[in-house]
């Protein structure tokens, strides 16, 4: 049997009422997610208003900072200062990436070979870039962290090993081409835990490695 006119009438406004429906709760999920902005196509300039989360760039894209309670703040400086003494668990990466979520960060896309840690020449120029942002004159009492991620290619342990190592190295260029002050640096690794597009696992936006100003009091001078 043919539908009538009236019936098709009828489920149309149905599938526009769960289109609208889907809509609404796509863009909620959208709001939801962590901000982020890729370095990519900014000037400098604008890289460090995007680091003091001081551009209307940045509150387009990511919330405004949050300040820490004191018990968050002690308990993200104890997990921070793990870092070069122990790896951190998968439940300590969770806190520190929940804790940081809101903090103003950029993510640079660095290539490093597959399974390497090792800085290529092909990765200088944005690793030059880092370091001339992070000796900036509007950071020099800043401590940050050097989070390394990667895409779902591959077992969840190395994945997780090759990001935190690719962090280790970024911060030891750091240290050694820009005298950044190691005491300012930390570094974490996700492996795959923190996909930026999780649409889209396997893609090259997910290779990263992401900076964040960390919140004051969350650094001591132990290393």
């Amino acid at each position: 049997m043919f539908p009538t006119p009236e019936g098709q009438a009828g489920a149309r406004r149905v599938r526009v009422a769960m289109l609208a429906a889907a809509c609404s709760l796509l863009a909620g999920v959208a709001t939801a997610l962590p901000g982020w902005t890729q370095s990519a196509g900014l000037t400098e300039q604008q890289m460090i208003d995007q680091l003091l989360g001081k551009t209307s760039r940045s509150a387009a894209t990511q919330p405004a900072a949050k300040a820490l309670t004191p018990t968050d703040t002690a308990r993200l400086r104890a997990l921070l200062d793990k870092a070069g003494t122990r790896a951190f668990s998968a439940k300590e990466r969770t806190e520190v990436a929940m804790a940081v979520r809101e903090r103003p960060s950029l993510d640079f896309e660095i290539y490093f070979p597959f399974n390497s840690s090792s800085v290529q020449g092909s990765a200088i120029p944005t690793l030059q870039k880092i370091g001339q942002l992070l000796t900036n004159e509007a950071f020099k009492d800043r401590g940050f962290l050097i989070a390394g991620h990667t895409d779902a290619k591959g077992r969840p342990a190395p994945n997780q090993v090759v990001s935190q190592r690719r962090a280790e190295s970024v911060k030891a260029y750091l240290v050694k081409n820009y005298g950044v002050d190691p005491k300012r640096l930390r570094v974490i690794g996700y492996g795959k835990e923190q996909l930026k597009d999780p649409a889209q696992p396997f893609a090259a936006i997910n290779r990263r490695v992401q900076i964040i100003n960390l919140p004051d009091g969350t650094l001591t001078a132990s290393r």
